[in-house]
């Protein structure tokens, strides 16, 4: 499936979900825009997971809801694979069951594109009083309630959004990328910052190309859909995230049957699922275990599934009901960012076709204010 630009972007009207789908290369640009601006707080979040590795007990926990907590599972996974272990907990969870878990001295860092979402918000009021925790948070804009409560906050600069999380997520990626750097390398913060900004620049190229022309793109993945009943987002490491991300705004765009699992839980049983009627979107951004991925792929086609692949070539033969988008990989949690398109693509091809207004919400709202 080819996706790459050979002539100028034509220029054509867009509803609103679909402008904001192809503004995710910019958003990502104003996002690393602003990271040396904010070089206060990046040296702040380093220099309190460092007072924690001094004190013999580091704790990082990371929380959010929806999309925002579905990055902060990225992040998680490449934190741990260089040694360092965090706590990632939905924000409703804490709030109501595990809060007392956090021991002094923790790190605590919540995304909320909003900053005005119900759990995250009474969540960080609550941290706040216990007056020995680091609280620090990640919106976009500063003017919020949850950034009013932290120690220290990041604005990830993604401009308006009215639609499911597109640009948000996409910058949400930049600044987790450039957190994860304050705390793990050991490069001068400018020097962090600085490749951030360089891979950034990278990948939104990437996201260019592949959202060159969005219309014939979302045309061809909603040819390989073709309205089938069971719908799965599968990925491992930090495709989890884009595949969870991607089942979430095909169900709040497109009201998509669509259920987001890690690759592997997914041959612990929901594989039964498998089948003529299912179509699988499978994120392979993970080069370690890509080749399990590619016998997935295998053995979803041998029963008469349909399998889309994102990311990284599988060496899978060519197949009547198998579509590939190769995405060049910059970085790990910035690939995400990329990867994540497609599904969006879908949701709104769909949403088009089903007579709806794409990206606009029916029953709740863009923000959740109330639990």
């Amino acid at each position: 499936m080819n996706t790459q630009p050979t002539t100028a972007r034509p220029e054509v009207q867009r509803d609103l979900f679909l402008r904001e789908i192809t503004d995710q290369p910019a958003a990502m640009r104003a996002a690393a825009a602003l990271l040396s601006s904010q070089a206060a707080a990046f040296g702040a979040i380093r220099d309190y997971y460092r007072s924690s590795l001094s004190g013999g007990k580091p704790q990082l926990v990371l929380t959010g809801m929806g999309s925002s907590f579905d990055a902060l599972q990225a992040m998680a996974s490449t934190l741990g694979r260089v040694g360092i272990r965090t706590t990632c907990v939905h924000a409703a969870e804490l709030l109501h069951f595990q809060s007392q878990a956090i021991e002094a001295g923790a790190t605590v860092i919540i995304v909320s594109q909003s900053g005005m979402s119900a759990e995250v918000v009474r969540l960080a009021e609550t941290l706040h009083r216990r007056n020995d925790l680091n609280l620090v948070s990640v919106t976009n804009g500063i003017e919020n309630p949850l950034s009013l409560l932290s120690h220290v906050h990041l604005n990830m600069n993604a401009g308006g959004e009215q639609g499911p999380a597109t640009k948000s997520f996409a910058a949400t990626m930049v600044m987790l990328h450039a957190v994860s750097g304050a705390i793990t390398q050991d490069l001068e913060l400018e020097d962090v910052l600085c490749s951030t900004v360089h891979l950034t620049g990278r990948a939104a190229s990437v996201l260019d190309g592949l959202l060159f022309s969005p219309e014939g793109t979302a045309a061809l993945l909603g040819e390989w859909y073709d309205d089938r009943p069971r719908l799965v987002t599968l990925g491992r490491g930090t495709a989890l995230a884009t595949a969870e991300v991607g089942a979430l705004v095909l169900k709040e765009a497109a009201q998509a049957p669509a259920i987001a699992l890690d690759s592997a839980e997914f041959r612990h049983g929901p594989i039964e699922m498998a089948g003529p009627e299912l179509a699988a979107l499978i994120i392979v951004t993970e080069e370690s275990t890509a080749p399990l991925e590619t016998r997935l792929v295998r053995d979803l086609l041998a029963v008469g599934a349909s399998v889309l692949t994102v990311g990284r070539p599988t060496g899978t033969e060519s197949h009547l009901r198998y579509r590939h988008l190769e995405i060049e990989s910059v970085s790990p949690l910035l690939d995400e960012a990329v990867a994540a398109a497609p599904a969006q693509l879908l949701a709104w091809i769909l949403s088009t076709r089903r007579g709806g207004e794409p990206g606009v919400f029916r029953v709740g709202n863009k923000t959740t204010v109330e639990e």
